[in-house]
């Protein structure tokens, strides 16, 4: 049962191509120059700049109700001649939306990486892509944050992206044998948010969201550090897994 929610499918990568092109990528790609048609050769002059941005610079709003449990550790700035394929990041690596995976030294300089996973590997998600309704929004994408599933209760705990028009909304949702809880927002951008992933920590209850997201300055990379515990508990109550 658990391997049918986590096994990533082409189905998946369609919705975020799709929203992908929504946010009008699609221009960007058509102006990227041939070279980037190489996967190794995309690494040429793409680079991983760190600044001293704060979440209101670009465009992000923590919700009240998840203060404490979502911090800001980081925003970069990724550029190059060939960003406008990338679609996600995660720890330092990349993934184009052809599944290529770049990883970045500590000088924030990358390099092709023939060996990695690609987007399975990156994105985890449900495997079918379907998701909970979110009133007024058009769902982008998600990643999976908690693998296990107890039949019966609630399931794997899950973070996604819904647009709804003059902001993208970030929220976190549980899956179970009957559907799905009702999202929980975590934040919100006046950006385009294009993609988010989850890195877990030493601790099962907490890790890293990075968002990739386009601003005036390039393409942004940012890092959240985001202490879950208390919507992983909700797996273990038959209600309430909507609540705050």
């Amino acid at each position: 049962m658990p391997g049918i929610y986590f096994q990533l499918k082409w189905s998946l990568l369609a919705v975020i191509a799709g929203a992908s092109l929504a946010a009008g990528s699609s221009s960007v790609h058509a102006a990227a120059p041939a070279a980037c048609a190489d996967r190794p050769g995309r690494a040429s002059g793409m680079q991983l700049i760190t600044t001293q941005k704060t979440l209101a610079d670009v465009g992000i709003d923590i919700d009240a109700n998840q203060a404490g449990r979502l911090r800001l550790s980081d925003v970069s700035l990724l550029q190059g001649p060939c960003v406008a394929g990338v679609l996600a990041s995660r720890m330092g690596q990349i993934v184009f939306d052809d599944g290529a995976v770049f990883g970045a030294d500590r000088h924030g300089k990358f390099s092709y990486s023939a060996r990695q996973p690609g987007l399975p590997g990156f994105l985890g998600a449900p495997s079918d892509g379907s998701h909970p309704a979110l009133a007024g929004a058009q769902f982008v994408m998600a990643a999976a944050v908690d693998g296990s599933y107890i039949p019966n209760q609630h399931g794997p705990l899950a973070v996604g992206i819904w647009r709804m028009g003059a902001y993208d909304v970030l929220a976190a949702y549980l899956r179970n044998d009957g559907g799905f809880s009702a999202p929980v927002e975590l934040a919100r951008s006046r950006q385009p948010l294009q993609s988010v992933t989850y890195f877990p920590a030493p601790d099962a209850n907490s890790g890293r969201l990075t968002l990739l997201t386009r601003t005036d300055t390039g393409m942004a990379v940012v890092s959240l550090e985001w202490e879950h515990a208390a919507l992983s508990k909700l797996r273990h109550r038959g209600a309430g897994a909507g609540q705050r």
